[in-house]
Parts: structure tokens; sequence; C-alpha cells
């Protein structure tokens, strides 16, 4: 997924380069002629449920099996 992601938009962006330099514009100063990313790098927004899994943790260290299955709930 992610190389497929990577391909298709330094493609895109090869793509915009070139239009750009055809388009009149003065370019002269771009000396690049294709695209390449480096690295892409997903990232979640998933704090509330790391918060959730170490709650339940403390609970299970002590457990408190009754206040773990809340925090599973």
């Amino acid at each position: 997924m992610k190389t497929y992601i990577k391909e298709n938009l330094e493609n895109a962006l090869t793509d915009k380069l070139f239009e750009i330099r055809n388009n009149g514009s003065n370019t002269s100063n771009i000396k690049i002629s294709k695209v390449k990313i480096a690295d892409i790098v997903f990232a979640f927004n998933n704090a509330e449920l790391i918060n959730l899994l170490r709650d339940r943790g403390r609970h299970i260290m002590y457990q408190r099996y009754d206040k773990m299955r809340e925090v599973e709930a």
C-alpha cells in the first residue's frame, strides 16, 4: 500500500512539474526533472485507545478484574 501511494504521488507531482514548465512560467530556477519521495509515514490518532489499555493493564496488575471489565466495555 505504501509503495503504491508513493509511486502514484511521485508520478502525479512529476506530471505537475512538467505542466508548470510547459505553462510558460519562469521556471529556469527549477533544476529537478523528476520528483522522488524518500519516505511516507502513516500516523494514527489512537491516544485514547492507548490510555484505555494502560488503565486496563493497571487493573489487571492489581487484580481488579471488575474495573478491568468496565474499561473493556
